[in-house]
């Protein structure tokens, strides 16, 4: 967690009302887009940061999280016959955003998807 300095959000309120925007860089699939965002965003930001990415994306903290250290690739649900977890990618499932690596788990790489009972 990052230290910043206090800055409650009545200041912020009125930091906006007059006029001043306030732009975060979200990381993305292709590294990061600046948006414009309300002052209980930039508190929550400068809470802690991983929790409005997640808002932003539409996802948990935690799933947001492995989507960072999963770097957007989605991989396979299915086993070696060694038993060992596939590290296949699944179709579609490179460089993606956090809300389609959500919905991209449980699937299956193109060898595995045959059968849906995966051991090769």
């Amino acid at each position: 967690m990052k230290t910043t300095t206090p800055c409650d959000l009545e200041t912020l309120r009125q930091l906006a009302a007059s006029g001043i925007k306030f732009t975060i860089a979200i990381p993305t699939e292709c590294g990061a887009c600046d948006r414009l965002f309300a002052p209980e965003d930039v508190a929550l930001f400068l809470r802690e940061p991983d929790e409005l990415y997640a808002k932003h994306h539409g996802v948990t903290l935690s799933q947001f999280r492995d989507w960072l250290e999963a770097e957007g690739k989605v991989t396979c649900s299915g086993t070696t016959t060694l038993r060992k977890p596939c590290k296949n990618t699944v179709p579609g499932g490179f460089c993606v955003s956090p809300t389609e690596w959500v919905r991209l788990q449980g699937e299956y790489c193109d060898l595995h998807a045959g059968d849906r009972t995966p051991t090769r």
